[in-house]
C-alpha cells in the first residue's frame, strides 16, 4: 500500500512539473485542498511528520490580521474555534512548528523550482525561522520569495486578487532588504498587473498601484518618477469621470483624495470631494430609504472631517453637512422593521415571586420592604459577564460581525466591532438588554407596591430619608402622586431631577466634590456623569453592592448603550420612551435605592 506521504509528494511532483491546473482564490489554497483530500481518502490516523509538515505548509493563511493572534507573523491559522470545554483551539498552530519543521521546509525549498512551491516554502521560512530558531534565514530565501512572487504574477499562475497580495508581499520584503533592483521589479510588475486586470466594475482590481507605490510611507525608497505617478493618477481620474456607480466613484475618489492631500493640492482635493458629495446626494435610494440617507450623509461627513485638520477651510463644509443632516425629515417606518417577541409566565409563578419579595401577611416593615425591593433588581456585573461569555459561545457569529446601534432619530449611537475589539460596548449593550427583560418583573413588583402601600405613606417615607429630607416637599409629593396615579410621563420627568439632586447630596455628605471652577471666575455644579465617577464613595456607602449599584445607575441614567434616561430627558431625545411604565418603574426603583442611605449615627 502506498503511504500517505508518498501520495502527497507524488501530487506535489505534478505541481512541480506544471501538470496541475489551479482553481480557487490561490494556487496554495488549491494545493491545500488536494493534500487534505488525499489524507481524507486514505483515512490515515497517524500521519508521518513529513506529511504533517506538508499539510501545515499549505494550510497556513497569508496576510493574517495581526490582532487575531499573538504570533506577530505574516501567516496565521486556518481556523480558531472553541472546543467542548470552551478553550480556543487553532489550526495549524505555531506551537506545532519546531526546528525539524524548519529544516524540512528548507530542504523542500532547495528541491523545488516551481515558483508557487518555492514561494510558499521560502515565505514560511522567512516568517517563522526567527520565531523558532532565533535567527533569520539566508538572504537567498528573501530573494526567492520576491522572485517567485513576480514569476507567479507574470505567468498568471494564481488569481488576480492573490496576485495583488503576492506583489505587495514582494514589495514589502524588497524594501526591508533594501534591494533596489527588486524594489523596482516589484513596482513595475504591479503597474503592469493593474493595466492587465483593471476593469471599472471590479474596484478591487485597480487603484492598488497608487496606494502601494505612491501613498506608501516608503514612497521615496520606491522612487516612482513623475511620469509613472501621473499615469496612475490619470487612470483613476478617467475611471472617476466615466462612472456613475457610487461604489466605483468612491473607490476611485478615495486614493485620489489621499494623493492630493499628500501633495497639498487643496483645489483638486475639494474638486474630488464635491464630486463624491454630489454622487451621494444623487443616489436614488436617498429618496426612499431613511437608513441609506443617513448612511450616505455620515459617509461623506467622515471624509470631509478626515481632511479638515490639514485643510481648515473644509470645517465650514463639514458644518454645512451636519446642518443638512439635522434638517432631514425622514420616514423611518419604511426603513425599520419591527421585531417583537412574547413571553408567557404562569400566574402562579408571578404570585410566588411577589410573595417572596413582600413576604406573608405584611411581615416586613415599610423600610425593610423598600430595602428588599431596592436590592433585588441590582444587576451583578460579574454574573452578566459570565452570561455574555456563554452567549458568545452559543452564537459566536453575532459577536464577530460589526453591529450598529441606532437611536429613534436614526443616527448611529455606536458601532461595535468584534467582541474582542469592543468588549465594553458589547457588554453594556448586553447589560441593557438584560434590563429590558427584567422590566417585566419590576412592573409586577411596583404594581403590587402601589396596592399595598398608600401614596401618603410612601411620600412620608421619602421625605424622612437622608438624601431627600432637604428636598422641596411639594416636588416630592407631586412626583410620587403622578406615579401612584400611573401618569408615567409626568412622574418620569419629575423623578430624573430628583435622582440627580439626591446623588449630588450623596457625594456631598460623603466628602466628595460636587462643583468645579468655571471660566467666569465662579463655580459650576458637576453633571451627573461626573458625579457617577465616585466609585470609592459608592463602595463606602453601599458596601458589597457599591460597584454593582454604581454600574446600575450609569446603565439606567447616563450610558449611551444603556437606557440613558437622564441624557435623553435633558436633551429631548427618544421622548416616546417616557410614556411607558417601564421607564417610570426603573426610575422609581433608583429612588428606592437612594432612599436606603442612612446616617451612620442611626
Amino acid at each position: 500500500m502506498i503511504k500517505v506521504e508518498d501520495k502527497i509528494l507524488d501530487y506535489l511532483s505534478r505541481v512541480e512539473n506544471n501538470k496541475e491546473i489551479f482553481t480557487g482564490f490561490s494556487a496554495e489554497f488549491h494545493i491545500a485542498s488536494k493534500i487534505n483530500d488525499i489524507i481524507k481518502v486514505s483515512e490515515a490516523r497517524n500521519l508521518s511528520v513529513n506529511s504533517l509538515n506538508e499539510q501545515m505548509a499549505f494550510d497556513f493563511l497569508p496576510d493574517y490580521p495581526k490582532n487575531e493572534t499573538s504570533w506577530g507573523t505574516y501567516y496565521g491559522p486556518k481556523w480558531i474555534m472553541p472546543n467542548e470545554e470552551g478553550i480556543m483551539i487553532e489550526y495549524p498552530s505555531i506551537q506545532r512548528i519546531n526546528e525539524d519543521t524548519i529544516k524540512y521546509w528548507t530542504k523542500r525549498a532547495t528541491q523545488v523550482n516551481n515558483p508557487i512551491l518555492k514561494y510558499r516554502y521560502c515565505d514560511l521560512l522567512l516568517d517563522f525561522s526567527k520565531k523558532i530558531s532565533g535567527k533569520n534565514p539566508p538572504i537567498l530565501i528573501f530573494q526567492n520569495v520576491i522572485d517567485s512572487a513576480i514569476s507567479i504574477v507574470r505567468n498568471s499562475l494564481t488569481s488576480e486578487l492573490d496576485s495583488i497580495k503576492k506583489l505587495k508581499r514582494a514589495l514589502d520584503i524588497s524594501l526591508k532588504c533594501k534591494d533596489d533592483i527588486r524594489i523596482e521589479s516589484s513596482a513595475l510588475c504591479m503597474i503592469d498587473l493593474e493595466k492587465r486586470i483593471g476593469v471599472d466594475n471590479k474596484p478591487g482590481l485597480w487603484g492598488f498601484s497608487l496606494k502601494s507605490l505612491v501613498l506608501n510611507k516608503s514612497r521615496k525608497k520606491i522612487g516612482l518618477n513623475d511620469t509613472q505617478t501621473a499615469l496612475l493618477i490619470k487612470d483613476l481620474e478617467a475611471r472617476l469621470a466615466r462612472s456613475e456607480d457610487i461604489h466605483i466613484i468612491k473607490s476611485a475618489a478615495t486614493p485620489l483624495l489621499e494623493y492630493y492631500s499628500l501633495i497639498n493640492d487643496e483645489i483638486n482635493l475639494r474638486r474630488i470631494l464635491l464630486i463624491l458629495k454630489g454622487t451621494y446626494e444623487s443616489d436614488k435610494r436617498m429618496n426612499s430609504e431613511a437608513l441609506i440617507t443617513i448612511h450616505n450623509y455620515e459617509e461623506i461627513l467622515k471624509i470631509y472631517q478626515k481632511y479638515e485638520n490639514k485643510f481648515p477651510s473644509l470645517k465650514k463644509d463639514s458644518e454645512d453637512i451636519l446642518k443638512e443632516m439635522s434638517s432631514l425629515n425622514l420616514d423611518w417606518k419604511k426603513s425599520m422593521k419591527k421585531v417583537s417577541s412574547s413571553v408567557t409566565i404562569e400566574k402562579s409563578k408571578i404570585e410566588n415571586y411577589v410573595n417572596i419579595v413582600f413576604g406573608q401577611n405584611n411581615q416586613y416593615s415599610q423600610r425593610i420592604l423598600m430595602g428588599r425591593i431596592g436590592t433585588i433588581f441590582i444587576p451583578n456585573r460579574k454574573t452578566l459577564e459570565e452570561r455574555l461569555k456563554e452567549t458568545a459561545k452559543k452564537t459566536p457569529f453575532n459577536f464577530l460581525i460589526t453591529t450598529q446601534v441606532i437611536s429613534e432619530e436614526g443616527y448611529h449611537v455606536a458601532t461595535m466591532n468584534s467582541l474582542d475589539d469592543d468588549y465594553e460596548k458589547h457588554f453594556n449593550h448586553f447589560a441593557n438588554q438584560d434590563l429590558t427583560f427584567q422590566s417585566l418583573m419590576i412592573s409586577f413588583i411596583m404594581e403590587e407596591l402601589r396596592k399595598r402601600l398608600s401614596e401618603d405613606k410612601v411620600i412620608a417615607y421619602f421625605k424622612s430619608s437622608l438624601l431627600f429630607k432637604n428636598e422641596n416637599s411639594e416636588y416630592i409629593s407631586k412626583s410620587l402622586n403622578a406615579y401612584w396615579r400611573e401618569d408615567y410621563l409626568i412622574s418620569s420627568h419629575l423623578f430624573i431631577p430628583l435622582i440627580e439632586s439626591a446623588i449630588r447630596m450623596l457625594i456631598k455628605i460623603s466628602g466628595g466634590i460636587t462643583i468645579k471652577a468655571n471660566e467666569l471666575g465662579g463655580y459650576d455644579s458637576l453633571l451627573l456623569h461626573q458625579l457617577l465617577k465616585n466609585e470609592q464613595i459608592f463602595n463606602g456607602v453601599y458596601g458589597v453592592l457599591g460597584k454593582n449599584m454604581l454600574f446600575y445607575f450609569k446603565m439606567v441614567l447616563t450610558e449611551k448603550l444603556g437606557m440613558n434616561l437622564r441624557n435623553d430627558f435633558a436633551h429631548g431625545l427618544n421622548k416616546s420612551k417616557f410614556l411607558s411604565s417601564a421607564v417610570s418603574d426603573r426610575l422609581f426603583h433608583i429612588l428606592i435605592c437612594l432612599s436606603l442611605v442612612e446616617d451612620r449615627k442611626n
